[in-house]
């Protein structure tokens, strides 16, 4: 077995008890491609991007200036305390601030997708505040 095969079988082995797969994990012509996934917190009912949450798409935003190959998705959630009609809207509206600001950053609109779970998928179970605080997120997921 070459270096590169036993490299990616080990990369293979570690990430297996994570759930690789469903993490996205996948072979590509370069070996294994491994998405970054990027959790930026939002306030209760809110689409604008906090201080933190901006430094974050900064940071991504150069790297996806970077490396042309790459493209994001932006999954919008919602805790919930609202209706599940509008938690999807909540989200969506909260993807589409994060890409207006990647757009802003230099990235090109047909590299950003867009897409909400509102509350179906939520990070954290529980209705305590905390649970709620980090259900109300935008993952961005760079490949």
């Amino acid at each position: 077995m070459d270096r590169r095969k036993l490299l990616l079988a080990c990369v293979a082995l570690t990430l297996a008890p994570l759930g690789a797969a469903a993490a996205g994990v996948s072979p590509s012509s370069h070996g294994l491609t491994v998405p970054l996934r990027v959790i930026l917190p939002f306030g209760h009912d809110r689409i604008d991007l906090g201080p933190e949450a901006l430094v974050a798409v900064e940071e991504q935003a150069r790297t996806l200036v970077r490396d042309p190959a790459l493209a994001v998705r932006l999954e919008g959630h919602a805790d919930d305390t609202s209706s599940p009609e509008y938690a999807i809207g909540l989200g969506q509206r909260r993807a589409d601030a994060v890409k207006t600001r990647l757009q802003a950053l230099g990235i090109a609109p047909n590299r950003i997708t867009t897409m909400s779970y509102g509350r179906e998928r939520p990070a954290v179970p529980g209705d305590s505040p905390e649970a709620r605080a980090q259900n109300r997120r935008v993952e961005m997921v760079i490949q």
